[in-house]
């Protein structure tokens, strides 16, 4: 039997979420069994639907993404509550923004500016101790 990748996640808690939400909807989802993350390079877990469910389930998907199950409950054992469940999962917290160019060369900025500190302040003391 056959089956397309829909989804993949970096950690298996929402890639079963999302299977869990997929099957409440009607959808025959599941993660592979075997799983070497080693042989892929990069650690995921692969979400399978059948070749002829695909499109329903890249609609749910969408609609989780577009924030329709954001206000339900995800304690509810209802279909919605895991669509909100796999929301909060997924999606960025509401105050979330992504870090600007110079945050993300903040790490490198400060590793020069030690180091050029330290260049610097051994310069100084033999100059000094001349």
């Amino acid at each position: 039997m056959s089956r397309v990748e829909i989804a993949c996640f970096s950690e298996p808690g929402p890639a079963e979420l999302a299977v869990e939400f997929l099957r409440r909807h009607g959808v025959a989802a599941s993660i592979p069994a075997v799983y070497f993350p080693h042989r892929q390079g990069v650690p995921a877990t692969r979400v399978y639907v059948k070749p002829a469910q695909a499109a329903k389930a890249v609609a749910l998907f969408e609609r989780v993404l577009a924030g329709e199950f954001a206000d339900e409950d995800p304690t509810h054992s209802s279909s919605g509550g895991l669509g909100a469940a796999l929301a909060e999962a997924i999606l960025p917290a509401p105050g979330y923004r992504p870090p600007t160019v110079l945050e993300g060369f903040a790490p490198l900025i400060v590793i020069v500016v030690v180091v050029v500190a330290v260049v610097a302040g051994r310069a100084i003391f033999q100059f000094v101790t001349m």
